[in-house]
């Protein structure tokens, strides 16, 4: 969020609040309505599209699935996994950014493993950004996102324009 103002980290900081209240809310009705109507309590059929900053807390989106990126107003493209966010928007940054991702190329370490490499040699699941620079994409979801913003950060990408819509996984309470 370096590249962001203040004024407009705390608005979106808001307006990602406001989302993830309406979502538990809503939740919580609908599980309330299943117990008041003595039905079995889920919360699964719920179904609902929303949109988060990129930038949002990387646990908010842990049990989600993404369906599109968003890029600012003007621009979607649409995706099934984790993975096709962090290449599609890593990609994206190598059009203006790419001096900068290869000098973090070798540097940028996780925790048994180069991030940034210029060769997919003792990475799990390497993702070719160029042809001599690799990403690491063998992270969970939270991870990922996190190692994303990282390297986003590290660069001085601006995503503070780039949201994801999501849906939630089916889940039940016991």
């Amino acid at each position: 969020m370096n590249s962001l103002s203040k004024e407009t980290a705390i608005a979106e900081l808001e307006r990602s609040r406001k989302q993830i209240h309406k979502m538990v809310d809503d939740y919580f009705d609908i599980a309330l309505t299943q117990v008041e109507n003595n039905e079995s309590v889920s919360v699964g059929n719920i179904h609902q599209e929303k949109t988060l900053p990129i930038f949002a807390s990387p646990h908010i989106f842990k049990g989600t699935k993404p369906t599109a990126i968003l890029f600012g107003g003007d621009e979607m493209v649409k995706v099934t996994k984790w993975r096709d966010v962090y290449t599609i928007i890593l990609k994206r940054c190598c059009k203006t950014k790419l001096p900068a991702l290869m000098h973090l190329r070798n540097l940028v370490s996780g925790r048994k493993r180069k991030v940034l490499s210029d060769k997919p040699d003792g990475m799990n699941v390497p993702i070719m950004l160029t042809d001599d620079l690799y990403a690491e994409a063998y992270f969970d979801t939270e991870y990922l996102i996190k190692t994303l913003i990282h390297i986003l950060d590290a660069v001085q990408y601006n995503h503070s324009n780039i949201s994801v819509g999501i849906t939630e996984r089916k889940r039940k309470f016991q």
